[in-house]
């Protein structure tokens, strides 16, 4: 009887090794999915940081759902650390892939807890019991378990990480920086712009209540709408000399500032004007 319990130990072990193999490559498939959606959403649209941290908050959610669920769950089962499947539970799972074993292991099982039931053990429970041990040893109980078809799912893992590897090597500079973007999902990123902002003055120095005109040339490209110079979170809209050339006068400048061009959605670096 012994060996029998330890072949149901056996299978009961690999019932949840089987799910837990399972368990890591569906995670392993969600996860890379979803990290190259993230990427592709990034990439595409530069998003809020309100909708980047939304959008990262469900897909932790779900991935720690999936892990707890289908990885952490059934280990702690393994291990036994909360409640696991009784040999009974085991021995129908068993006889739904050996037939011929099922009502023999539901039996035995019977048979031992009414013999432990009983002060004394009857001899033709004794008997029973040995014969049904005997005819049932020669089944391998973890055999009905074939970690092998979890193989099926390695299709559903290897596309994403395979895509995440020929990044990787042919753009290695687009998944830094979008992944950058996402481990810092708090802060707001502007998209580049198609053209470089080039101010003609190198030094942005005036006399204090002198005139200033600042002159930009779009580099590289052609704008034609409006572009803004911004002070403290108001536009000013700048002239138009050309399609790539604007400028802005100031009069009687009286203090230092920092400012920034602005063309649509994209916008410039800081520059600051020291008044002296």
């Amino acid at each position: 009887m012994n060996n029998i319990k330890q072949q149901l130990d056996l299978y009961i072990n690999k019932f949840y090794l089987n799910r837990i193999i399972r368990g890591v490559l569906w995670f392993l498939a969600y996860s890379g999915a979803a990290f190259l959606f993230l990427l592709a959403l990034e990439s595409l649209f530069y998003l809020p940081s309100w909708a980047k941290i939304s959008l990262l908050s469900i897909f932790i959610f779900f991935a720690l759902l999936l892990l707890s669920k289908f990885v952490m769950f059934p280990l702690g089962q393994r291990l036994a650390l909360w409640k696991r499947m009784n040999y009974k539970e085991a021995a129908i799972l068993i006889g739904e892939h050996f037939s011929e074993v099922q009502d023999k292991l539901l039996n035995l099982l019977e048979l031992e807890e009414k013999g432990k039931s009983t002060e004394e053990q009857h001899p033709f429970i004794l008997a029973s019991i040995k014969q049904r041990t005997e005819q049932l040893t020669v089944f391998s109980f973890p055999k009905a378990i074939d970690l092998k078809v979890n193989k099926k799912y390695i299709k559903w893992v290897l596309p994403s990480f395979l895509l995440l590897i020929l990044i990787a090597i042919a753009f290695p500079h687009f998944l830094k920086e979008t992944s950058y973007r996402w481990i810092h999902a708090q802060k707001n990123f502007d998209p580049p712009a198609p053209f470089t902002f080039k101010v003609q003055k190198e030094h942005l120095k005036a006399a204090r209540f002198s005139d200033v005109l600042l002159q930009v040339e779009l580099e590289g490209g052609e704008w034609h709408e409006d572009l803004f110079l911004v002070i403290d979170n108001k536009k000013y809209p700048m002239d138009g000399l050309k399609s790539d050339w604007f400028q802005f006068k100031w009069s009687q400048v009286e203090k230092s500032f920092e400012f920034y061009f602005q063309a649509g959605r994209y916008k410039s670096k800081k520059y600051f004007l020291e008044v002296y």
